[in-house]
């Protein structure tokens, strides 16, 4: 626009204001400053339009602006309060950790005395137990050493030494003194175990069972022939199933195999409706069941007393095949001496001891002949012979 008149206007202006004659600047002061204010009002008038013009095009970014620099402030203040909460963070895992290793420290040390107790003969030490990781990827560290030599526990033990190794992590967790169950139910724990851990799985039970009951379902009696060696407080019960699902329970008189045997056989002998043909071979097999099992307890017996490696006796027991190296093993204490020179130990052990023998192994392949209810019987008492110590 146009200034020429403001320009003017400010000239009067200044030269009436900046005059010495009082009396001119008087008369004229009123009517100079009203032409002024009148050229000034366009002027007024254009630059505030000028003004709202530049605002509507420049406030929307200096808004942003400002609003960024309150955002960068809040950043700064944010990195100074995420860098201290991560330090804090860092802390209280770590405290965390050494408070569940803490707590872990009391079942850690048992589970490692239950394994040195279970191990038995086995090369494989258990070092720390520790928790490790967070969130969903939180785990059990174990350290094992193999003659020695530090490793992993997956990649070095056997299927009987991780079972061994996942009772001694169960027990301790399992009884507590938070759990309010008095009581443990486990199921078949003697799979892919060795003799040796089997020995030591019936003695850190009966340990448990000093201050929880213990029940123990088993298919394989090497677990109750333990007991029954190590001369165990507990009691063995026989649960069957029979026709129709139903279940009977009996007791502690019947849990040894070889007399269910020869009671498996007297009932096969009252069958009058089996043929002599299969009565007989099957007859003699179940009296050579039993004479075996006994002879393999008492060598067992004989061995623990004495304070032989389990591993020896298991050994020597498979060395012994069929009936009279067996027995040459358990009389003799050699299964190699199984001929003639047998048959006085086996006279002394029992009047009909060679007989019984000799029927039951020819018997086993269908070449025998006689009175079965009279075999079943001096079976009977040549087992409760062989049985005694």
């Amino acid at each position: 626009m146009d200034t020429g008149d403001v320009r003017v206007g400010w000239q009067h202006w200044d030269e009436l204001i900046g005059s010495v004659d009082s009396h001119k600047v008087a008369e004229a002061a009123l009517v100079t400053f009203d032409a002024l204010a009148t050229v000034l009002q366009p002027v007024k008038v254009a630059a505030r339009l000028a003004l709202e013009r530049r605002q509507a095009a420049w406030q929307p970014l200096a808004d942003q602006i400002r609003a960024w620099i309150d955002a960068e402030q809040a950043s700064r203040q944010s990195v100074q309060m995420f860098t201290a909460l991560k330090a804090a963070v860092t802390w209280l895992q770590k405290v965390g950790g050494s408070i569940r290793n803490d707590k872990l420290a009391p079942v850690a040390a048992e589970a490692t005395e239950i394994w040195n107790t279970l191990r038995q003969e086995s090369n494989v030490d258990l070092g720390a137990i520790q928790l490790a990781g967070t969130g969903t990827n939180r785990r059990v560290d174990l350290k094992v050493n193999v003659d020695g030599v530090p490793g992993a526990a997956l990649g070095v033990m056997s299927q009987g030494e991780l079972h061994s190794l996942a009772l001694a992590l169960f027990l301790p967790r399992a009884t507590m003194p938070e759990s309010p169950f008095r009581f443990l139910v486990i199921d078949d724990p003697v799979q892919s175990m060795d003799p040796a851990k089997v020995y030591g799985l019936a003695k850190v039970l009966d340990q448990v069972a000093k201050h929880r009951q213990v029940i123990v379902f088993t298919h394989d009696d090497r677990l109750p022939a333990a007991v029954r060696h190590l001369q165990l407080d507990a009691r063995i019960r026989i649960v069957s199933r029979l026709a129709q699902s139903q279940v009977t329970v009996t007791g502690d008189a019947h849990g040894d195999p070889a007399r269910r045997y020869l009671d498996d056989a007297a009932a096969i002998v009252r069958d009058d409706d089996m043929a002599d043909e299969v009565r007989r071979p099957v007859v003699c097999n179940l009296i050579r069941d039993a004479l075996e099992y006994t002879c393999h307890e008492r060598i067992r017996t004989r061995d623990f007393r004495a304070g032989l490696p389990i591993a020896d006796t298991e050994a020597a027991i498979s060395e012994a095949h069929g009936l009279r190296p067996t027995l040459g093993l358990t009389l003799l204490s050699d299964h190699r001496r199984a001929g003639k020179e047998l048959n006085q130990p086996l006279e002394r052990l029992h009047p009909a001891a060679r007989r019984v023998v000799a029927f039951a192994n020819r018997g086993a392949h269908g070449g025998s002949s006689g009175d079965l209810a009279g075999l079943v019987s001096d079976a009977r008492a040549v087992v409760g012979r062989l049985s005694q110590p």
